[in-house]
């Protein structure tokens, strides 16, 4: 009887005309559904390995370009970031002003991490790779499209000059192309998304979200512009003239709740 009143709430969600035992069982597939969503979300929300802490600088004798402070505070991390010369035409300049909390920290399972901010109420986010020690690569995936990747040294792990510029002269030759593989939001394909998930980006942000998860299984758009945007994308290889069925139901649920926004 217990059991019964148990499921009698979910009667209106599946149907009076089902039995105890068929209710159980929608029930159950309904509850494990929902918590294999949360836990793909917890999972997918990572925290930085300890290496990735300190300060990062384009150049530890002269004082440009590039810097950005990772800092953890009770299990919360911080940045600091510089990002820019000062020349407009060079490079968007972005600045926090102090430390920021990360919005949201993506492990992208190749090794690197996608780390999402709001920086004077519009959306930033930078991919991390940490090659060594005194190394990691740095690409910024927003506010501007996917760009190259930047190298940072840590100059508190390098002994002295001499040391530096044998790192310089090592990683100055040639960066590897450690750009995303799965586009600007791979978390749309990965996790359920809320109304306050959005909050920060804008139309066009939200509109390159949703045909994000098309270009991932290969579809082949019909508009110019998408068609430009994603034939500059390295990643992309348009396949299919109809992906819909191989969308995931997180996937199909995103894209219309991105849908509402965009």
């Amino acid at each position: 009887m217990n059991k019964l009143l148990y499921f009698l709430p979910f009667l209106a969600l599946f149907g009076c005309g089902l039995s105890a035992a068929e209710i159980e069982s929608k029930v159950r597939a309904e509850l494990k559904k929902q918590q294999d969503s949360l836990s793909l979300l917890q999972n997918n929300t990572a925290e930085l390995p300890s290496k990735y802490g300190g300060e990062w600088t384009s150049h530890c004798i002269l004082d440009i370009d590039y810097r950005i402070n990772i800092q953890n505070k009770e299990n919360k991390f911080y940045f600091d970031i510089r990002w820019g010369n000062g020349i407009e035409s060079r490079a968007e300049i972005i600045k926090s002003n102090g430390s920021i909390e990360a919005d949201k920290i993506l492990n992208n399972n190749d090794g690197s991490y996608s780390c999402y901010f709001t920086i004077a109420g519009k959306p930033v986010a930078f991919k991390l790779y940490y090659e060594e020690s005194s190394v990691i690569y740095v690409t910024m995936l927003l506010p501007q499209k996917e760009s190259s990747s930047v190298v940072l040294f840590n100059c508190s792990t390098i002994e002295n000059q001499d040391d530096f510029f044998k790192l310089e002269e090592k990683y100055s030759t040639e960066i590897p192309n450690k750009s995303s593989q799965d586009g600007l939001y791979p978390f749309a394909s990965k996790a359920l998304l809320k109304v306050s998930d959005l909050n920060s980006f804008t139309k066009q942000d939200l509109k390159i979200m949703r045909n994000e998860i098309y270009a991932r299984h290969g579809y082949i758009f019909k508009t110019a512009e998408m068609k430009t945007y994603f034939s500059r994308q390295s990643w992309y290889k348009g396949q299919y003239d109809d992906v819909t069925s191989m969308f995931s139901s997180i996937e199909k649920q995103n894209i219309e709740l991105i849908k509402k926004y965009e």
